[in-house]
């Protein structure tokens, strides 16, 4: 174990103690050296080094700080180290405190420092969300020259990185996530309760004594506290940020809590155990951001109404069943998240349609009862056409129930960055993931773009296509013969799709259509080709297609019963090529597949082929009784470790060459073996 408190180790009854020193002046060197990036001749910067006093965390965050600065910074930086006041904070040694004050002071945006300081608001040790971190700082208008959210995202991204370039900030746990150093958090907490920041921070203890620091903060964090019960004095009425989330034991919010806050802009009271809001929520009158993601307790929500300025409304993970008609009220309300809402059942219509200025709508796990006007629908739901209004959408993440909504034509999303499409009933979903993986959990975090759809009908309208060409990701199922039918009119290719799976689309003979394109239909990012359930397809890549597949990684076929060839040579294409980034290859129930690749010569017959995968590490084959040949060896794959299949399909495969039987036994492993 470590500790900064040598108490702490005789009260954990340690053995033995070893005091880790400092560093010498020559590692100090050349730890600083490194970071900063100077010569070993600079006596400047070895005399800054000096002043780091060999505490390692002080000699990355100031050489980072002083990275390409000009010599005339680097010369104010000493003289500030050298006439420092140290300061006397619990459980940071003073030297330290100094040296990380001097980072935090060569932080050269406004926004980064205050990025930097907002996340001491979170418990120590947190793994801190991204995404959290950009609602709050957008929710108090941090970011002075960003005009949309995604524009802020991206602004938020590029300080996050800034601070981890500089050390204040460390790569959290998980993607997506940062975290803060324990002892940079007690100097940032420190800097941050000063009179001009006005922060106070009681993240993760138990709030027991009157705290005048209350009446007079601007930003204040309760995160994570074992109070039942919010402070009963009153807190400042300059209040600008509050955070009450992770309080599990919270179950009300006092009736006139909320009524001085007339200037807060952020409040965050996710996952407590409210049952209801407190009538002076409306008070609120300037509130920017207000998150409630699991809340799970919370269902009346008719209080939003009065937040006539509320730009960001989160509500991932609650139970409401029905999305409040007063949500419509909220004119300048830009994103929207009802993700994983999975009680709600009914948007009443006309309340979508009037968020006129929303830029991000999240709703993936959540209501798809979307009618379509003029359809058999009651009229109790909202009509597609809502969603299809929001001109200024960047980010969608939606689902649809009925097929009907990809007949309706409308001129598009035209600002759409970002967007994933659902269609199909989330029980199936669910339980196909559950019986045969075919939609990876995974799946969304390793693309963008995404539509997953079963194709009922034809013709499929425009801005449905625009959205295929732009997608990442496809999840294909239904009638689809080919997937050609899905470019948009101009003919545009999946030049952006890095994964596609095609799922029982019984009547798919061939992927894409036998007539040639101009320009020729392409994949030359796609990295992941799934395809289970087709029962028609017979003859799976043409040659002019899989030798384009030069990033493919993962190339899997289930139960297609009718596929008889893999890869498909005509006799006048000689030119053989590689799949030089296959990686992993699977065959599975394939029971009429006799070549992996086949060239026909124009009498009706034909030969083998071998193709070169130097990438390739493991093949599995199960349920293929009529593939008698298989084309590898060590000449042309081989980076393979691992072969998978039946022992009596092993056994009886034909060898040209012998040796190279023996070469792959050892690679061998029966389906029943881990």
């Amino acid at each position: 174990m470590t500790t900064r408190e040598l108490d702490v180790c005789s009260t954990m009854n340690c053995q033995e103690k070893i005091k880790v020193k400092i560093l010498s002046d020559q590692d100090s060197w050349n730890l600083f050296k490194e970071k900063a990036g100077v010569a070993e001749t600079d006596e400047l910067a070895r005399e800054v080094a000096k002043e780091c006093k060999g505490l390692p965390l002080a000699i990355v965050t100031v050489a980072r700080a002083l990275k390409g600065k000009d010599s005339h910074v680097w010369k104010t930086a000493l003289r500030e180290l050298r006439t420092s006041r140290p300061t006397n904070i619990k459980n940071v040694d003073k030297d330290l405190y100094s040296r990380l004050e001097l980072s935090y002071s060569y932080i050269e945006s406004e926004e980064a420092k205050s990025c930097f300081l907002f996340c001491c608001l979170f418990p120590e040790d947190y793994n801190i969300e991204i995404r959290y971190l950009m609602l709050y700082l957008v929710g108090e208008r941090v970011f002075k020259d960003v005009d949309n959210l995604q524009e802020a995202w991206d602004t938020t991204q590029t300080v996050v990185d800034k601070l981890k370039d500089s050390c204040l900030l460390l790569n959290g746990d998980k993607e997506g996530h940062v975290k803060m150093h324990d002892i940079v958090r007690d100097v940032a907490i420190w800097i941050a309760s000063r009179e001009e920041h006005g922060f106070v921070v009681k993240a993760g203890v138990e709030l027991k004594v009157r705290s005048e620091k209350l009446e007079q903060c601007k930003r204040l964090s309760l995160m994570r506290c074992s109070n039942s019960v919010l402070p009963e004095q009153q807190i400042s009425p300059h209040l600008q940020t509050l955070l009450l989330s992770h309080n599990y034991a919270l179950k009300e919010v006092p009736n006139n809590f909320f009524q001085p806050m007339k200037e807060l802009l952020v409040l965050d009271l996710s996952e407590t155990y409210i049952s209801s809001l407190p009538p002076s929520l409306p008070c609120l009158s300037s509130l920017r951001t207000l998150c409630l993601d699991r809340c799970k307790e919370l269902h009346d929500l008719s209080l939003l109404k009065g937040l006539v300025n509320l730009e960001i409304l989160t509500l991932v993970e609650t139970k409401i069943e029905e999305l409040p008609i007063e949500i419509g009220d909220l004119a300048n309300l830009k994103l929207l998240d009802l993700t994983d809402t999975r009680k709600l059942k009914r948007v009443p219509p006309n309340v979508i349609s009037k968020l006129r200025k929303l830029e991000e709508l999240y709703m993936r796990d959540s209501f798809g009862g979307w009618e379509v006007r003029g359809s058999s629908g009651d009229g109790s739901n909202a009509g597609f056409d809502e969603v299809a209004s929001l001109s200024r959408l960047t980010v969608l993440h939606i689902h649809i129930d009925d097929f009907k909504c990809f007949s309706l034509d409308f001129p598009g999303w035209e600002n759409l960055k970002k967007f994933s499409i659902f269609h199909m009933e989330m029980k199936i979903e669910r339980f196909f993931w559950f019986l045969s993986d075919e939609i990876d959990p995974k799946f969304q975090s390793a693309c963008g773009n995404y539509m997953n759809v079963e194709i009922i009908s034809y013709p499929i309208c425009k801005w449905v296509k625009v959205l295929f060409g732009r997608s990442e990701g496809i999840v294909l199922r239904g009638v689809c013969t080919n997937i050609t039918h899905l470019l948009d009119d101009e003919g545009r290719g999946f030049n952006n799709l890095k994964i596609l799976h095609l799922i029982r689309c019984h009547e798919m003979e061939h992927i894409t259509s036998r007539s040639s394109l101009l320009p020729p239909l392409t994949f030359q990012n796609l990295q992941v080709l799934t395809i289970r359930f087709c029962s028609r397809l017979k003859n799976l890549l043409p040659w002019n297609l899989a030798r384009g597949l030069q990033n493919l990684e993962h190339l899997r076929f289930y139960q297609c019963d009718e596929l008889e060839v893999m890869i498909s040579v005509d006799e006048e294409e000689h030119e053989l090529g590689v799949l030089p980034r296959l990686k992993i290859l699977e065959l599975l129930g394939l029971l009429k597949l006799r070549n992996v690749c086949y060239s026909q010569n124009g009498g009706g017959g034909g030969s083998h082929l071998s193709l070169h995968f130097p990438s390739l590490e493991y093949i599995g084959v199960s349920g293929c009784p009529n593939l008698k040949r298989l084309p590898i060896g060590p000449q042309n794959a081989p980076k393979l470790v691992l072969l998978r299949g039946e022992e009596a399909w092993f056994q009886g495969l034909e060898w040209e060459d012998e040796s190279v039987k023996s070469h792959l036994l050892p690679l061998f492993r029966f389906w029943e073996q881990p």
